[in-house]
This record gives C-alpha cells, structure tokens and sequence, in this order.
C-alpha cells in the first residue's frame, strides 16, 4: 500500500496529482459535503495508513479509489470539467500501480505460498484433480491486459501549439458587462469583455485558494512555470526588458505579496498572475518566438485554475474581470 501511494505522489505525476493533495476546503466549497459524503484526499490517505486503520489491503483500496470518485461527482456537471479528466488519469494509474504491485507480492510470496498449501494439506484426505489449461483463452487475456496498460499513460500526447499573435486584457475595466446575445453575434470582436466586478477583499480563505492556485499551477506546469519564477535577470536583456516592461512581476514577487498580506482584493491577485503572460507576450513580440506559446499554455493554465479554486464559488459575485473575448474563443 504504500508503494502504490508513493506512487501516486511520485513526480512525473505532478501534472495530474496536485488537485488531490489536500481535503478539500469545505469552507469555501460549501455545497461539497452535500454530494460527497465521505471525502478523501491522499494526505488523509496516508495519515489512515501510517495510524493503522486499514486492516486489508481493500480498505485501502477502497479510500484511493474513493479520492478520484468524488472528484468526478462533484465536478462532472460543473464547469471545472477538465478536473473530470485528471481524475480519470489518476484512476488509470492507480490501476496500474495495484497490478504492479499485486504481482510483484505473488511472484515474492509465491514459494511461501505453496509451501503453506503443502504444511496445511498433512493429515487429510488427499484428493488429487486434474487442470486443465486453456491456453487460448490465457494469451487472450494476456494481449487485452499488454494492451489496456499500453495506452493508458499519464501524460496526453503531445500537440504541436498553434502560433498566435494574441491581444491581452489585463482586466482593468470595470463597465457594466456585454450580454451573452451580443457576443454571440460577433464573433470576430476583438473589444474586452467588461463587466461589473464586484469588491473581494483578501481574507484568510481566499488568500488560501490563491496559494493553492500558485501550487497547483506549478505541479501542473513544472517545466513552463521555472521561466517565471524569478525576476528576469539575464545581463543580455534586462535593460532593455525594465524599458519595455512597465510593471514586471513574477511567482515569486506574488508569493511574497501574498505571504506579506499585500493584495487587497481577489482581483489584484488575478492582474498579477495575467501580468506574467502578459508581459512575457508584449516583449516576445515575433510571432515565432518559441516563448508565445509558452505564456499562452501558462495563461490557459492560471484561467482555469482561478476559476476553480475562486471564480465559480463566488458566483453570482464577479469578483476579477474576465479576458478579451478573442482570447477566451482561443483558449476553448
């Protein structure tokens, strides 16, 4: 049991894990505990395992699968559906992980096994039986299991990013929002989406989701996120970057206003995390830049991990304003 937690915890699963680290922050999902009425996350998993709770193997089993399973109830009628497909890819895994194991214990235990069937046998009645072997159906299920574990990897399989010259709102503007009807019928309009923002003040439960929105976009983008870490510092390009850059900011510059209490709003938060896209894209300014892709992947990314942990548990509050529409129409 424990080969197969670390497994799940290993880091070529930080992409698809980090969403089920933690319990879920009932206080600001108040509505979780009436779909999901035993949570489960795999820190608690662990805790159970090293007190002893578990007596079988199947109990814990049992708490794993259950992680995943409440995930998809809780999200698969809500907007947060790529939280569905992570879930599925750790159940995959998670599957794997069982059989590995399993049949790492039956070839380790396998002599012991028949050794305890033989001292069990002495004293009673033998009855001999004959087996008989059906290898066609055995090389069957052999090729349908080498199969199913085969095309069921962690990772989705690469795709070639599209290289798109892209306009950024920040997301200043607090006008009264356009109505769905209009932008439907203009959908080459590059003009923002605005609309009425309501006030959010930073509080301990929000300032919460937004370490949980830096953490998870980092395990989700571990290669992506290490170009935004930092302050840009390259001797080659940092004066002429501050010269065109008019408010760089970074991960870590937001960390550090979050953990000295700086935000004032949800909303500033979200402008920062734009800002590191933004600017990336304003400086990278050729079409072919290999970075462009890069800042939209990230952008995507920091979308729909604020809509998750704060944008839709605020609703019908708006609580940050939302991108141009010609950026959302590219994101989807």
């Amino acid at each position: 049991c424990r080969e197969i937690h670390a497994g799940l915890m290993a880091k070529e699963r930080n992409s698809i894990n980090y969403l089920f680290l933690e319990p879920v922050e009932t206080t600001y999902f108040p509505e979780y505990l009436n779909v999901v009425k035993k949570p489960m996350d795999l820190r608690t998993l662990k805790e159970n395992l090293e007190a002893g709770k578990y007596t079988t193997k199947e109990e814990f089993y049992a708490d794993a699968q259950l992680i995943f399973d409440n995930a998809i109830a809780f999200n698969k009628d809500r907007d947060s559906k790529f939280v569905v497909d992570l879930a599925k890819r750790m159940i995959r895994a998670f599957d794997r992980l069982k059989k590995k194991t399993e049949a790492a214990t039956a070839k380790k235990n396998g002599g012991d096994s028949a050794s305890v069937s033989a001292a069990a046998g002495e004293g009673t009645k033998k009855i001999k039986l004959k087996l008989k072997r059906n290898s066609s159906v055995l090389s069957a299920s052999s090729s349908t299991e080498d199969a199913t574990s085969g095309s069921g990897g962690d990772a989705p399989p690469n795709k070639k990013a599209k290289k798109v010259k892209l306009k950024l709102s920040l997301g200043k503007s607090t006008n009264k929002s356009e109505s769905k009807s209009s932008r439907s019928n203009s959908p080459a309009s590059t003009a923002p989406i605005v609309e009425t923002v309501g006030e959010a003040p930073m509080n301990a439960t929000r300032r919460a989701q937004c370490y949980k929105i830096i953490s998870s976009f980092k395990r989700r983008q571990p290669t992506n996120s290490k170009w935004f870490s930092k302050r840009v510092s390259d001797p080659m390009i940092v004066k002429d970057y501050e010269e065109k850059i008019k408010n760089p900011v970074d991960l870590g510059a937001i960390t550090s206003k979050l953990d000295k209490n700086q935000y004032s709003t949800v909303a500033e938060f979200v402008l920062d995390l734009r800002r590191i896209c933004s600017n990336c894209l304003q400086y990278n300014t050729t079409i072919g830049d290999s970075f462009r892709p890069v800042a939209i992947d990230c952008l995507t990314t920091m979308e729909q991990l604020c809509k998750f942990f704060i944008g839709k548990n605020e609703s019908p509050k708006i609580v940050y304003p939302r991108l141009l529409y010609c950026w959302e129409e590219c994101l989807k």
